[in-house]
């Protein structure tokens, strides 16, 4: 009868257990719950400042290669990704579509310097067309190049 009597209560006990860890489990599935959480940077960083020496032309239907140069003020080097880049004339009585870019935008993935000045770090052909019914003598004068870009 002892055998019958501990064989019974290895049956409830493993029934038990078997409830106990469905339970539990059932509990750590179901469950929400909500959180919160905080994050510091070590340094904000300033802007890179994209710039090129101005171009100017003698003549029409010529090109010339821009570098794009990039300055960088931070205590750390910024990596520059893409330049967006988008021309106008120096002088407004110059005619629509007297210049055209070789690329409006220009893959770079340069790094560039911590605290330095004049990293190359793209370039981009210009046109000047010859538009040959429009008088393009203020073309001559050059064009504005303007960047932004995208850096990490």
């Amino acid at each position: 009868m002892s055998r019958i009597i501990k064989s019974r209560r290895a049956v409830v006990l493993g029934v038990v257990g078997a409830l106990a860890v469905a339970v539990a489990a059932y509990a750590y599935l179901t469950t929400t719950g909500t959180g919160s959480g905080s994050a510091t940077v070590s340094a904000s960083a300033s802007e890179l400042s994209l710039h090129s020496a101005t171009v100017g032309f003698a003549n029409l239907d010529v090109t010339h290669t821009v570098h794009i140069l990039a300055d960088n003020p931070n205590g750390s080097p910024q990596a520059v990704a893409s330049i967006d880049v988008s021309v106008a004339p120096t002088n407004a009585d110059c005619p629509d579509g007297s210049f055209t870019l070789s690329a409006a935008n220009v893959a770079s993935g340069v790094n560039v310097p911590k605290n330095s000045t004049g990293t190359d770090v793209g370039q981009v052909d210009l046109t000047l067309n010859n538009i040959s019914d429009a008088a393009q003598n203020a073309c001559l004068e050059g064009a504005k190049l303007t960047y932004t870009g995208n850096a990490s």
